[in-house]
Parts: structure tokens; sequence; C-alpha cells
């Protein structure tokens, strides 16, 4: 009998984001700035909080116009 596999984890352990060195140092005031977000000028990703309200959607449909988060 052979010992069970020993599980690995798809996903590496999170890690915390510094807005104020790094990447996200120099972000320049965009749509994301109301949201405290950054602008990671290099590679053009944003970085939201997670306790930032999401953006309002741009595009008018049913399905954001029956939800109650206000996005």
């Amino acid at each position: 009998m052979t010992a069970p596999a020993k599980r690995v984890r798809a996903l590496p352990a999170p890690q915390l984001v510094s807005l104020v060195h790094g990447p996200y140092a120099d972000s320049p005031d965009g749509w994301w700035t109301q949201y405290g977000g950054a602008l990671d000028t290099r590679s053009g990703v944003v970085h939201l909080p997670q306790v930032a309200q999401l953006p309002p959607c741009p595009f008018p449909c049913m399905l954001c116009a029956g939800r109650t988060d206000s996005a």
C-alpha cells in the first residue's frame, strides 16, 4: 500500500498590495481614483480595494437594471 499523494494548493497565498510603493506608486488620476484604486502604468492593470464599490456599468441592460449593489 502506498501513502496518499500530498495535495498541492492551486493558488498561492494572497499578498498585500502597496499603493505607496511599487507599481501603483505613481498612479495617474482616472475613473479608478474615486473608488480608491490605482493604475499600474507599466502593465495597464487597475487595482481596486476589496471595500470599494463597483464602478458603474457603462452598458444599459436588464441584468444591471435589476442589481441592488449600485453597480
